[in-house]
């Protein structure tokens, strides 16, 4: 019998150990005897798309880690060959320009109970599928998310504490406030807050587009895009929080009837995204949104400006006239008493005497 050695010791134990860990591997998981209800997901969890210069043609993107994008129609179907996609090998189109990648998004169906079970993709030949309706709601949340690092780690498991290992570098809790000593720290970390935070680095025209479609079907045409209606918005709407999942919101307008509607209109759309959202929050709650009484038949900014500029001209021109007609009255009053004077005079004065004595009295 041959003598073992350290090293014939370390490789044969190491050999042992990889197939030991291959072998648990491959065991079938316990699976669960009652199927549980069935759980929606939506792959990938985050697609990456392309931006490209050709106004027409784009693929789409590689659904295997290191694979080539796929070919598609042009109302975005994969292209398939003997069952297998049609992968790209021309990323330009014939005029040299930059074909464009789009993400493509399916439905899947697991079952809750099982934490191992693959899912199968819903579609609409499934018997219990009647139609699959898609909201796409593209907004920009780079700015407040993670510094990318492909060291760190998972960042599905940001802020999970059991992914915290002694000396490795994990993402930190969302929650945390930035800080640029950790290197996964969430991007910008100069800003501070998270309500500041968003309302800073989070570019989201999702509910302008919905209120703007709002408006276009209630015929108020000049806010029926989302431009229009931001610009509005930041210029005559107040809005406050008193409590957490309450707004208080004050639109000043032109006319009441049409800043009532427009007003009701906007808020009909803020409650509709955020109760749509109210799964995703913590506290469960709806959001509630109240109507300042003034609102209703709020004026301009300048109207009340406007009525008291022509209150106070009109003010200042009666005080004028009103002084120009005294002076005028006085003046007709000082004459009339005057010739009254005079007629008194004359009506007492003796005009039997003779020229001369009338001369020599005077």
């Amino acid at each position: 019998m041959s003598k073992w050695t350290r090293r014939k010791f370390i490789t044969v134990t190491s050999v042992a150990a990889v197939a030991a860990a291959e072998l648990a591997a491959q065991q079938t998981p316990q699976r669960p005897k009652k199927k549980g209800p069935t759980r929606y997901a939506v792959h990938p969890a985050i697609g990456v798309a392309r931006l490209g210069n050709s106004p027409d043609e784009f693929y789409l993107e590689p659904e295997t880690i290191g694979g080539l994008p796929i070919e598609c129609t042009a109302d975005g179907t994969p292209k398939m060959d003997g069952g297998r996609p049609v992968f790209v090998k021309k990323f330009k189109d014939d005029q040299g320009r930059i074909r464009r990648q789009g993400a493509q998004f399916r439905v899947f169906a697991f079952d809750s109970n099982d934490p191992y079970d693959p899912g199968r993709e819903v579609t609409l030949d499934d018997a219990a599928v009647e139609s699959i309706e898609w909201t796409v709601h593209l907004a920009n949340k780079k700015g407040v998310w993670y510094n990318n690092d492909q060291f760190i780690g998972n960042v599905y498991l940001a802020g999970d504490k059991n992914a915290e290992t002694e000396n490795a570098n994990y993402y930190p809790n969302p929650d945390d406030p930035p800080t640029p000593l950790v290197d996964a720290s969430l991007r910008n970390w100069y800003i501070q807050g998270e309500e500041n935070r968003q309302k800073q680095l989070i570019i989201d025209p999702g509910l302008m587009e919905v209120a703007a479609d709002r408006m276009e079907r209630n015929g108020i045409e000049s806010l029926a895009t989302p431009g229009a209606l931001a610009a509005r918005i930041r210029a005559d709407l107040d809005q406050q929080s008193p409590a957490p999942g309450q707004i208080v919101l004050q639109l000043r307008g032109v006319g009441k009837d049409k800043t009532v509607r427009t007003l009701d209109t906007f808020v009909n759309s803020v409650v509709s995204q955020s109760n749509a959202g109210k799964e995703r929050r913590v506290d469960g709650l709806a959001t509630k949104v109240i109507e300042v009484a003034t609102s209703a038949g709020a004026l301009s900014d300048l109207r009340p400006i406007y009525a008291l500029g022509i209150f106070g001209v009109g003010f200042v021109l009666a005080a004028v006239g009103g002084v120009a007609v005294w002076r005028r009255l006085s003046a007709s009053k000082v004459q009339f008493e005057e010739e009254a004077n005079i007629d008194a005079i004359l009506e007492s004065t003796n005009w039997s005497k003779p020229p001369e004595a009338f001369a020599k009295n005077g």
